[in-house]
């Protein structure tokens, strides 16, 4: 998307492997080119070991570890870390399916997930970006104090996040060992739900997939990082929420948290956990929205489970998909919590997009 000086360009996508498709260009004018693009369009077109060398040296980031063609799109770092590779695939793929379901407001809000090997960088969206024009390679890497380590390869926005909203994640990543992803968002459901005195109620099976989730006190925009430390006792404290119907004490850390007159954030081991917890988030606001409208809000016309019936109900939701059921002869154990469906979600998204790793959006001139 970096445009010739004086040229006509066209933008025909982008993400991994895009090139840029000028009407006038068919010379050489790559002085208008950051070092990265002269250096890449070096190492694309065949050329002597001597030429492709002095690209490679040129800017490193174009070129593997032993000197030859990175793969299109593909950083050096990204590509010596599999497990970094498929960690921002799924991330950006997340950031699609938000965008999917109608659950984005414009640029903000955050997908947020700690980079393997150092606790405390975690990958976020540069502010700017639509969720669905986030692809891999402008994800930007940055630490819980907020410093940008690496500012990712977007044309116009790398290097700057979002500051509101920030905190929330710095907390998520610095106080919970067992969380490594973390999912903000608020649509209109959610934040009603976020404004009733009690919070979710356990209307249909959705809600187990969130409970428990305490709710923390609004605090204006979220972007003092002395926040942290409020966020972070909530988080840790097993016993920080009740249930607001049955008032029965979880069994467990928080698997989201309620930000009163605001929104949602879902926690997740993976992606694929964060995201299915909103998923069924979402779904749950929208019933109870729904169902206390029926009533004229009055809570105590709706019929609800009991106590015994939600925790138990609990315990078997984080259980379902890594359990053995014997009397039927199906054993799901080793599946995680949320694969199956993200799977499902993410075959739709690519049949959708046409596009399984890139993830380029479709740009038109």
């Amino acid at each position: 998307r970096e445009a010739y000086e004086g040229k006509r360009s066209c933008v025909l996508s982008w993400g991994p492997g895009v090139r840029i498709t000028s009407a006038d260009d068919t010379s050489d004018a790559p002085q208008a080119l950051s070092s990265t693009a002269q250096a890449q369009r070096a190492v694309d077109k065949p050329k002597s070991p001597a030429v492709l060398e002095s690209a490679c040296a040129a800017e490193p980031s174009v070129c593997a570890s032993d000197g030859s063609p990175q793969a299109e799109g593909q950083s050096a770092a990204s590509a010596s870390d599999p497990t970094l590779s498929s960690l921002k695939e799924d991330l950006a793929i997340a950031y699609r399916l938000v965008a999917h379901f109608g659950w984005t407001e414009t640029v903000y809000q955050h997908i947020t997930a700690r980079v393997p090997g150092n606790p405390r960088h975690f990958l976020i969206n540069p502010y700017g970006v639509a969720f669905e024009e986030v692809t891999v390679e402008s994800l930007m890497t940055v630490d819980i104090n907020g410093t940008v380590v690496d500012g990712g390869k977007h044309p116009r926005f790398a290097g700057r996040f979002n500051p509101a909203g920030f905190p929330i994640h710095a907390a998520v990543h610095e106080s919970r060992d067992d969380v490594h992803v973390a999912v903000h968002v608020h649509t209109t459901g959610l934040s009603a739900v976020s404004a009733h005195p009690r919070a979710f109620l356990p209307i249909d099976q959705n809600y187990y997939a969130i409970h428990p989730c305490p709710a923390l006190p609004f605090r204006g925009l979220t972007t003092d990082l002395s926040y942290r430390e409020e966020i972070a006792s909530v988080l840790r404290a097993p016993n920080s929420s009740k249930s607001s119907e049955t008032g029965a004490a979880p069994a467990s850390l928080p698997s989201c948290l309620l930000l009163r007159n605001h929104g949602i954030v879902t926690l997740g081991k993976t992606v694929a956990e964060a995201f299915s917890r909103l998923f069924y988030a979402v779904r749950a606001a929208d019933s109870q929205v729904a169902a206390l409208s029926s009533v004229g809000g009055d809570v105590s016309q709706l019929v609800l489970p009991t106590a015994e019936v939600v925790e138990s109900t609990a315990q078997m939701e984080a259980n379902f998909n890594d359990a053995e059921y014997e009397g039927m002869g199906i054993d799901l154990r080793g599946i995680g919590y949320g694969e199956l469906e993200f799977d499902a979600l993410k075959r739709d998204l690519i049949r959708k997009e046409n596009s399984p790793f890139s993830f380029a959006s479709q740009a038109g001139c």
